[in-house]
């Protein structure tokens, strides 16, 4: 009987201590699940804050960046403007020193204009007065004729006698008028000059082809007794076949015109009265150097032009190219060839032969 009293009040002790468990746990578990809860909700809390803060730091910095941004461009559009400004300064200096250059140059060709007897050195009138012939011929109506043409080749400043634009090519002419005799002698005549002083005939040098020199005498040197020429005294001058051939080859790389392939070179002596040119003691009326260069007279020049074969140059192409980017003195052809300047032929006739 009483071990069943002691079984009994032992199975409720059991019974109430499991319910108490129980009920403990639940109420723990509880109670971890508000804590779990408000922690979460506090990282949530925190987190948030941090998001804020960041976006806020990143709004500023990007406000900031974007303040900079505008400062810099600010900066960079003024210092802009006044570089452009600067080139634009520049760029009036350079047209108004170009504009003062052509004004200088035009007031320079009206006054030569208005003193062509004066300032026109007497061969190249000699050689004006022999294209001015040339017009009178149908075959050289759309020939355009260049004076004193001025241009810098990159290595120097350069100015040719003259520039003959034509149908039948480009030509680069250099006068020369030359007191006395002068002698154009191929290598094999050249012993013409064994007397002449070695150091006078070192002086000339080879011209634009290895078989030809050229040589001028103004006075000789004779024998008071025999009478006979001892010795011929020769000028120093440069050799022209060199110096027509270097500006034909220097004006051909700056002058690109459609048609211009490559300008040939003739030197004309100009002959009068006691102006004379020998070719291997012969008088010169015309001789081709080479393939590129000629040599001829003043009187021999409308004959040269006319061997010479057509080509395809575009002769108002290249007029018109010419005339926008070069100086020269004169520019002739058959519009102007009888007006002024060059009609002071008919006033002096007698001045020029």
């Amino acid at each position: 009987m009483y071990l069943q009293i002691i079984i009994a009040a032992l199975s409720a002790v059991i019974i109430f201590l499991f319910c108490f468990i129980i009920v403990r746990l639940k109420t723990h578990k509880r109670l971890l699940g508000e804590q779990n809860s408000f922690h979460v909700n506090e990282i949530k809390a925190q987190r948030q804050k941090h998001s804020q803060e960041l976006y806020a730091q990143i709004q500023l910095h990007s406000n900031a960046l974007d303040v900079h941004n505008q400062k810099h461009v600010q900066e960079l559009n003024e210092q802009r403007a006044l570089h452009s400004k600067a080139i634009d300064v520049q760029r009036l200096k350079h047209s108004q020193a170009l504009l003062s250059e052509d004004e200088k140059h035009k007031k320079y060709q009206e006054h030569v204009h208005s003193n062509f007897g004066r300032y026109v050195p007497y061969g190249e009138r000699l050689l004006i007065k022999a294209f001015r012939r040339m017009f009178e011929v149908d075959e050289f109506k759309d020939f355009t004729i260049y004076s004193h043409l001025e241009f810098d080749s990159g290595k120097s400043f350069m100015q040719v006698d003259f520039l003959v634009v034509s149908p039948k090519g480009l030509f680069v002419v250099e006068s020369k008028c030359w007191k006395g005799i002068t002698y154009i002698c191929t290598k094999e005549f050249d012993d013409l000059f064994k007397n002449a002083k070695n150091e006078s005939y070192k002086k000339f040098g080879v011209g634009s082809s290895l078989d030809i020199r050229v040589f001028n005498a103004q006075a000789c040197k004779t024998n008071e007794k025999t009478k006979e020429i001892e010795q011929i005294l020769l000028s120093s001058y440069q050799n022209p076949f060199t110096q027509a051939r270097k500006y034909s080859a220097e004006l051909n790389d700056v002058l690109i015109c459609e048609g211009v392939n490559r300008i040939k070179n003739v030197v004309v002596f100009n002959t009068y009265n006691d102006y004379e040119v020998l070719l291997n003691d012969n008088k010169l009326i015309y001789a081709e150097v080479d393939n590129m260069s000629s040599v001829t007279t003043n009187n021999g020049l409308e004959s040269y032009f006319k061997k010479q074969p057509h080509t395809q140059t575009n002769t108002k192409q290249v007029v018109e190219y010419v005339d926008q980017r070069f100086n020269y003195l004169f520019k002739m052809d058959s519009s102007n060839y009888q007006k002024a300047p060059f009609d002071f032929f008919n006033r002096a006739e007698s001045l020029v032969g």
